[in-house]
């Protein structure tokens, strides 16, 4: 029988016994959001929990799990990077530090400019550069720190033991904040952008001193984003390899917890590499975009796109397989009451089948991505924007 009859002689069932619900309907509240539901209900409709004792027990230990590794996560090492080790033998806050540093920069290219006589006009570039520089190198920082967070849901999602979900969370902070890993990469991406820009973009600049000068500030400002482009592939690896645990999910979740805090997490990293890209085409907003640096800046976006699904499909994938298992499991029981109902029209079992259908519309409506969408959105939106202005500005200023 097909869902839409089930529907209709649910319909009917319910005109007849609509009253003797209301009178004969035992009611209790949920254990968790305290809503009033019907005694014997499998979740609530309200928030979605499993109200079973076995459900409710799996629950309590993952969030006892949860706090107890919260508490421990002070005593978790977050300076793993250079950026860290560094920012912390200076007596600022690291926001501060890095900023006075790409400030002393700044100072020391204008100081060359002045001495050339190039158009100041430039400076407007390397002013937005420094700014690169400094999300570049304090956003690492501040990543750490919200890696740290993570540690208390690894132990929740794996059902580790304390100390092999510590060992864990370490030897992966370790690979992602390389120090040795990432100075290398910085050195590399920022000899090669150096050396790339100044034989082959070439810069407007008229004099030789000059394209020599802003090599050298290129070398200096990128070497912070290419550290900062390894640790985060390393990171994306990462989610990539965590998707592939056997893990304990909660579909129905918020955005500080599980698989959602994992999402919200790799979203928050993905500004370390959107904000430095708008950055840098608005640097060279002042200069005329040839073919081979439009091709490049797409050629980035694309990969920053990349950089933001492929991770999380993996864990998407997961969580599609867990709803899909969730949602033949609340079929197979409408199927089951129903045959009861119909042998046997209780106002209870009608009950029961009325919220394991409310129960199967909400499953179908669940969001299977370990984000919010509005964020991804927003984060599109982002990248994608300054690279249609990029390709419009020669129709609209004629460059």
């Amino acid at each position: 029988m097909t869902a839409a009859s089930k529907r209709s002689w649910l319909g009917e069932q319910s005109k007849l016994n609509l009253i003797l619900l209301k009178i004969n309907m035992e009611m209790t509240n949920c254990p968790y959001c305290l809503s009033e539901i019907p005694a014997g209900a499998l979740k609530c409709k309200y928030c979605m929990e499993w109200l079973s004792n076995e459900k409710n027990n799996i629950h309590s230990h993952q969030a006892e799990k949860i706090l107890t590794a919260r508490e421990l996560s002070s005593d978790i090492p977050d300076k793993f990077s250079f950026q860290s080790k560094l920012a912390r033998k200076i007596p600022l806050h690291f926001s501060i530090s890095y900023l006075l540093l790409a400030v002393f920069a700044f100072l020391v290219i204008q100081l060359v400019w002045y001495i050339t006589a190039e158009k100041r006009i430039y400076l407007y570039s390397f002013l937005l550069y420094s700014v690169q520089m400094t999300v570049a190198s304090a956003g690492i920082v501040w990543f750490e720190k919200l890696f740290r967070a993570f540690y208390g849901e690894i132990g929740a999602l794996t059902n580790m033991p304390e100390e092999e979900c510590k060992q864990y969370y370490l030897s992966a902070a370790k690979l992602i904040f390389s120090p040795k890993g990432s100075f290398i990469a910085g050195v590399l991406i920022s000899a090669a952008a150096a050396i790339g820009d100044y034989y082959f973009l070439k810069p407007p600049f008229e004099s030789s001193d000059a394209r020599l000068a802003y090599a050298l500030y290129e070398f200096f400002y990128f070497f912070w984003s290419g550290a900062a482009l390894y640790i985060m592939l390393k990171f994306a690896i990462f989610v990539h390899n965590f998707g592939k645990l056997k893990l304990s999910i909660q579909l129905i979740q918020d955005s500080d917890s599980g698989l959602m805090h994992l999402g919200k997490l790799h979203l928050k990293t993905s500004l370390l590499a959107i904000v430095p890209f708008i950055l840098g085409i608005v640097a060279r907003s002042n200069w005329e975009f040839e073919v081979k640096t439009k091709l490049w800046f797409l050629f980035l976006g694309g990969a920053i796109f990349v950089y933001i699904l492929s991770p999380l499909y993996n864990i998407r994938r997961i969580m599609l397989k867990e709803k899909t298992y969730r949602l033949h499991l609340v079929t197979k029981e409408i199927n089951n009451v129903f045959n009861i109902n119909r042998a046997n029209p209780l106002p209870e079992n009608l009950n029961h089948f009325r919220e394991l259908l409310e129960l199967e519309k909400h499953l179908k409506g669940v969001n299977s991505w370990p984000f919010d969408s509005k964020n991804f959105l927003g984060l599109c939106t982002a990248v994608i924007l300054p690279i249609i202005f990029m390709f419009l500005e020669r129709f609209i200023w004629g460059k």
